[in-house]
């Protein structure tokens, strides 16, 4: 795969489905942000995400790995 192959790749769409965090996850976030309503907190992830991706779009924030 070529250097270009993998940019390319990353320049994939965000995609909410891959918003799945276990329980420790869930409860280190509501810890951290003070947000304890789930879908509050779902919303405030994705808008976290969503800003972190506008200025870099790896993969890793794409598919929700800042959250393990």
């Amino acid at each position: 795969m070529t250097a270009e192959t993998m940019r390319e790749a990353w320049k994939k769409a965000l995609d909410d489905s891959f918003y799945d965090p276990d329980d420790e996850e869930k409860a280190f976030m509501r810890a951290a942000t003070d947000i304890t309503d789930e879908e509050e907190l779902r919303r405030h992830i994705i808008s976290v995400q969503t800003k972190a991706f506008s200025l870099y779009q790896y993969p890793c924030i794409r598919i929700f790995e800042f959250l393990r």
